[in-house]
């Protein structure tokens, strides 16, 4: 695997040369931009994140050093070559005390999975299919010797905290599985959660946005999209509220918020929360302390 070094705004990252989120960070200084500052419009100082799909920390670096490391990340990965980049980024922007990493898949069931690379220009695109959902010849993957995680069973045993304000999940198409994994978290705690909906990726392991939307929806949560630029060189987002997950289209991210909730959003105040100006203030100002 080629890697080079590309600058953001967020940090140095040690990336997959010719990858997507390779040619994403060069052109807009992150991955995903403006999704990564709608997170960021509802998150705390103080705050216990989840990522789950964590990559080579995308979300986890910028969302560390947009609050001078006074937030706790724990991060989750199961492809080994990527896993070891992210361990690689966290030094290079020393942030090891912040963002705590595991090798492996979260799911709600101990089960024997393929691993399957669905575009070979998009490190993001590598699924990890059920090998019952992954039989034929057409569709058959290199079986993967990888780590389950239950984020309920971790946090029982101690593993991890049980005080978690915010759960980002982005593992193509296995979201369901992730959030059947932490039933108890968000009973308890009714934290902020960040997703992706995929359907064509959802369709792989034969579940659909409305599973997703009967899970959460049955805690009371609201659903929230950015429905202005996914991708651009500022920081700007728009903020809707979607009655129904699969009322947001076939492909975006999600924020699920309680009604209950501090962070409960004023969609109007939403949009433009963070400027260009004030965002490269406050990285400035990040690497000047360290």
């Amino acid at each position: 695997m080629q890697t080079e070094m590309v600058d953001t705004i967020y940090g140095q990252f040690c990336t997959i040369a010719d990858d997507l989120v390779t040619q994403q960070l060069k052109t807009y200084s992150a991955h995903t931009r403006n999704e990564i500052a709608m997170l960021l419009s509802v998150l705390r100082e103080q705050d216990i994140v989840l990522d789950i799909g964590a990559h080579i920390g995308t979300f986890a670096i910028p969302i560390v050093s947009s609050f001078k490391g006074n937030i706790k990340v724990f991060a989750f990965e199961p492809q080994a070559d990527v896993f070891e980049l992210l361990q690689k980024n966290i030094q290079l922007n020393n942030l090891g005390n912040c963002i705590v990493t595991f090798n492996g898949l979260v799911s709600n069931q101990k089960e024997e999975f393929r691993q399957r690379v669905t575009h070979s220009d998009n490190s993001m695109a590598t699924m990890f299919i059920p090998v019952e959902l992954d039989e034929t010849s057409e569709t058959i993957g290199k079986k993967a010797d990888i780590k389950i995680y239950s984020i309920d069973q971790m946090i029982q045993e101690g593993d991890i905290p049980a005080d978690i304000n915010v759960v980002k999940i982005d593992t193509e198409g296995a979201e369901l599985k992730v959030i059947n994994s932490c039933l108890k978290l968000l009973k308890s705690n009714l934290p902020v959660v960040y997703g992706e909906i995929n359907v064509g990726a959802l369709e792989e392991f034969e579940t659909t946005p409305d599973d997703i939307d009967a899970v959460l929806s049955a805690f009371g949560y609201h659903f929230f999209r950015n429905v202005g630029d996914r991708n651009s060189t500022n920081d700007s987002f728009k903020l809707a509220r979607i009655k129904q997950l699969k009322n947001g289209g076939p492909f975006f991210d999600f924020l699920a918020i309680h009604p209950d909730s501090e962070r409960y959003p004023s969609v109007a105040a939403s949009y433009n929360y963070f400027s260009t100006a004030n965002r490269l203030n406050r990285i400035m100002q990040n690497f000047r302390q360290r």
